[in-house]
């Protein structure tokens, strides 16, 4: 996280978890200052509905108390927490000038910096294949990466000698057939 910051990259953490999980997880990972390293950070998103929302508000949630506050934002700062939102409604929130759009396969006319946000340029890191990288990939054309830790289990069992027995004994049953 700090080289792509170092780099210039924006960082969101967006998750449909909330806040007091999403805390506890990342106190316990990265510090209790870990809400610094990203330019927002977003809980109980609502994905996927976040992706194809056009005007559902962001809130800011109290890092005291875990209650949610009901003022207009304007601008996401970082440090700050905040739920719900959309995906139209974070590009407002970060300052991107755009012209209104009426369908989200519409967002590549909307850019940052020079960059659409319909690009495989944003790459998009979730841990769910539905909630998070399905749309992202889909209405985006956004590049994903799935941290799935039971991807390294499999590895692992692929390297055991009763898997590779097994695997023999298949492959010769099927050629029989």
């Amino acid at each position: 996280l700090n080289s792509l910051r170092a780099s210039g990259k924006r960082l969101i953490f967006a998750s449909n978890t909330p806040f007091w999980y999403v805390n506890a997880g990342m106190t316990q990972v990265i510090g209790p200052q870990w809400r610094e390293m990203w330019d927002a950070v977003i809980v109980s998103a609502g994905k996927p509905n976040f992706y194809t929302d056009t005007g559902r508000p962001f809130r800011e949630v109290s890092t005291k108390t875990g209650r949610i506050e009901f003022e207009k934002i304007e601008r996401l700062e970082p440090g700050k927490v905040y739920t719900e939102g959309c995906l139209r409604e974070l590009i407002k929130c970060f300052d991107v000038a755009t012209p209104e759009v009426s369908h989200a396969n519409e967002l590549e006319s909307q850019t940052n910096a020079g960059y659409t946000l319909a690009t495989p340029r944003v790459l998009y890191v979730g841990d769910s294949l539905f909630t998070d990288l399905v749309d992202a990939k889909r209405e985006f054309g956004w590049t994903t990466a799935a941290i799935v830790p039971e991807v390294g289990f499999e590895f692992d069992l692929r390297n055991e000698t009763n898997f590779a027995l097994s695997q023999q004994t298949i492959d010769l049953l099927l050629y029989l057939l």
